[in-house]
């Protein structure tokens, strides 16, 4: 598939956007998350067994951001996957 470079811009761009909106988010989600399993307060197992899954699910989505962002850079620099 070829695409033009005005088509490679705004994939690039939307790229560089996506990551960065997802990003920001994820990070307070993820910090919370963390937060809630680091607590000495008296929470319940099931709190604990939802922030644990909030915090599991958070990485992963966190891993798939940067398998974007590397393909992003592989984009920009030509470089072949």
């Amino acid at each position: 598939m070829s695409i033009s470079p005005e088509q490679e811009t705004e994939i690039l761009a939307f790229l560089r956007n996506l990551s960065h909106e997802l990003r920001s988010p994820l990070a307070s989600v993820l910090g919370y998350a963390e937060l809630i399993l680091m607590s000495e307060d008296e929470i319940s197992e099931e709190v604990k067994s939802h922030a644990q899954a909030i915090y599991n699910n958070g990485n992963k989505l966190q891993e798939l951001i940067d398998q974007i962002q590397d393909y992003r850079h592989h984009m920009e620099s030509g470089d072949p996957l």
